[in-house]
This record gives structure tokens, C-alpha cells and sequence, in this order.
């Protein structure tokens, strides 16, 4: 476990610039996009700033595979790095714990957007809050002078207990930082899963690197379906699904991992001519 770790703090090190400017941009990229909601769908009137959250979905999104592609981009660059992947082989360790080792650091660096994203979260409550309120009394001002309203409601979108409330409301806050057992075990094997099968392709050739890319299709595939399906039933009472189901999904995903981790520790194990 200690060289896991240290080969996955190592390989994170490698990350760390591009990984804190996309943190840093993740933010102002959100607002801009709540901002563009708030306008486009002239509402919801002093409607809580979790309400707008749903159209930052892509910037989470995204940020979260873009985390998983700089850390598997790193593992690509060490192994097309003669010396540098002759260096790893031959350390006194087993030759698996490179592979878990690129686990360890992309799961990290996809955990590490869903903490900036709770971060961000807090830090845009106010602003978002503030935008909300302006742009609803400018709106209804321009009803009123046009004689459609009596006057402008004095109401606002941030309430007392308002950011907890928007934090416990938020389907994607409740989605990411989840309060039952359930909801960890999606967003774990949510993460894992594709980091580590696509963290495998790495480890095989030719033929056996091919259906890797199709296992890593297959895991992506399924970690979208289990959280869109986990986010609908948060969001909906209709289309629930049934939680035995939900957790089957989980279930799937792990297989998927594990696979992808037997096959990449048998490329490993039998590579020769380093």
C-alpha cells in the first residue's frame, strides 16, 4: 500500500498544475452558465440558487473527465518514455502496484473536482443569490411600468438557513456528497469503475488494448445510466427506480472494474522486452 501510494502522489504531482487552474475555472465557468440559465428561462423569480445549479451540470461534467484523462495522459507519456517505464518495471515491487497505483491517483483526481465542485457550490450560493434577486425586480419593474403588476414583491431568493437548505434541495449536491449507503457506493463505483478500465488499457497490446477500449465504452456507458438513473430518483417520484436495481448497477460495475484489473495485472505480470 505505501508504494501505491507513493507512485500515486507521484503521478498526482505531475497533474497538480493543470488540475488547479481547471479547479480554479470551474467556478467562474458555472456562474456564467447560471447566469445564461437565469436570462434564457427569465426565472425562476427569486427562486433559490440551487434551482439554477442544474445548468452547471456540464461544467461538472466535464471537469470530472477531463481529471480522469490528464491522469490516464500521464500514464501514457511514462510508458511512451523508454527509461522512465524501464525504471517503473524494474522497481522491487510488484509490477500490479504501478497499475493500482494510476487507479489511486485518477480516482483522487476525480474526487478532488467533486470537492472543489461542494466548494464552489458554497462560494456561489451569495453571488448567484444576489443575481437572482436583481434580475427579478428588473423584470418585474419593467411589468409594472407597463401596468401588469401593482408592484414589485419584496421577496428574496436567499431565505434564513437558505444555503443549507439549497445544499440539502440540490439533486447534484445530494448526487455527489451522498447521505446513505446507497448514494456512496453509486458515486464510488461511479468514479473507480471507468478509472479502471480505462487506467488497463495501458497495460495491454494489441488485441487485448482493443476490447479494453470497448470495457472502458461499457463502464462509461453504465456509470452514466447509474447516475442519471440515481439522479432521478431523487429528482422524481414516477420514475423511480427500484433500489435492488440500483444496486445491481453497482454491482455491474464492479465486475467491469475488476476485469479490468485481473487483465491489466496478467499484461503486466507476463510483459517482456523492457
Amino acid at each position: 500500500m505505501k508504494n501505491i501510494a507513493m507512485l500515486a502522489d507521484f503521478q498526482l504531482h505531475v497533474i497538480k498544475k493543470p488540475m488547479l487552474w481547471m479547479l480554479a475555472l470551474m467556478g467562474p465557468a458555472e456562474f456564467a452558465l447560471m447566469m445564461l440559465g437565469l436570462v434564457h428561462d427569465r426565472g425562476p423569480l427569486f427562486g433559490a440558487p440551487h434551482i439554477l445549479f442544474g445548468w452547471a451540470i456540464p461544467v461538472t461534467t466535464l471537469c470530472m473527465v477531463l481529471a480522469a484523462v490528464l491522469n490516464f495522459a500521464v500514464t501514457l507519456r511514462q510508458n511512451g518514455r523508454a527509461r522512465f517505464i524501464y525504471t517503473l518495471m524494474t522497481l522491487p515491487i510488484k509490477r500490479e502496484q504501478i497499475y493500482f497505483s494510476g487507479v489511486v491517483s485518477g480516482a483522487v483526481a476525480v474526487w478532488s473536482v467533486i470537492a472543489a465542485q461542494a466548494a464552489w457550490f458554497l462560494v456561489l450560493y451569495a453571488p448567484v443569490g444576489f443575481a437572482v434577486n436583481f434580475f427579478s425586480r428588473y423584470y418585474l419593474k419593467i411589468r409594472v411600468n407597463a401596468g401588469a403588476l401593482p408592484a414589485v414583491p419584496d421577496y428574496t431568493a436567499m431565505g434564513p438557513g437558505g444555503l443549507f437548505t439549497s445544499m440539502i434541495h440540490s439533486p447534484v449536491m445530494r448526487l455527489l456528497l451522498p447521505m446513505s449507503v446507497l448514494g456512496f457506493a453509486v458515486i464510488l463505483v461511479s468514479v473507480v469503475g471507468p478509472v479502471a478500465c480505462l487506467q488497463a488499457i495501458a497495460c495491454r497490446r494489441g488485441g487485448a488494448k482493443i476490447a479494453h477500449m470497448f470495457l472502458f465504452g461499457a463502464s462509461t456507458l453504465l456509470m452514466l445510466f447509474t447516475l442519471g438513473s440515481a439522479y432521478n430518483m431523487q429528482i422524481s417520484i414516477v420514475f423511480s427506480m427500484d433500489y435492488g436495481v440500483m444496486w445491481l448497477l453497482v454491482l455491474g460495475q464492479l465486475v467491469l472494474a475488476g476485469a479490468a484489473a485481473l487483465s491489466a495485472r496478467y499484461g503486466l505480470k507476463t510483459a517482456k522486452n523492457l
